[in-house]
């Protein structure tokens, strides 16, 4: 059965593989993070984006070099990269939200703790150009971040990285047909 969509619907189906395996791998790396104590949204994060890429771009050579017998033109690389890091970004944001509330409810508080800790060390930036109050206002907005916003920032970042990927991907794997004829004919004599 697998197979058989495969076969009838290739752009989907390598959209849909890949897109599914780069949202389980990069929930693997985000788990590893949560399970070393390790928080996911810091430096360490930029792994994410690596993971997304690459499995982006597998999807992109999977339907060129496999399924579609070397005939790729450009819209077919857009889109087969474009709904491979939206199935990405949503089964990663849909499977970190589950992960979070269910497993580990605290980390809404060490996400707020965290944000408000890089907030305050940027505060000589921040008063430079905004007054003391507005500064305070901005601190206790972090505050009222909720789960949802979370997940959205994540998928805004997650999704925007992906497209940027999807079209460097897409100009450098596509394929311009140069020779009219095929390579095995012999040349004719004038």
């Amino acid at each position: 059965m697998f197979k058989s969509l495969i076969d009838k619907y290739p752009l989907y189906a390598s959209a849909l593989i890949f897109g599914g395996l780069g949202a389980i791998n990069s929930f693997l790396y985000f788990f590893f993070l949560i399970a070393f104590k390790m928080y996911p949204f810091s430096g360490v994060y930029f792994i994410t984006f690596i993971i997304n890429a690459l499995f982006i771009v597998i999807s992109i050579w999977y339907f060129r070099y496999l399924l579609n017998n070397y005939v790729f033109h450009f819209w077919q690389a857009l889109s087969v990269g474009i709904a491979a890091n939206l199935i990405q970004t949503f089964i990663y944001c849909a499977i970190v939200a589950g992960f979070i509330s269910s497993f580990a409810p605290d980390f809404l508080q060490v996400y707020i703790d965290v944000e408000q800790q890089k907030f305050l060390l940027d505060k000589p930036v921040f008063i430079a150009n905004i007054s003391e109050s507005q500064f305070n206002e901005m601190l206790k907005s972090i505050e009222q971040i909720s789960m949802s916003d979370i997940i959205i920032r994540l998928g805004k970042i997650n999704g925007s990285i992906g497209i940027i990927v999807v079209l460097i991907a897409s100009m450098l794997l596509r394929r311009k047909e140069i020779l009219e004829s095929p390579l095995n004919t012999p040349p004719t004599k004038k």
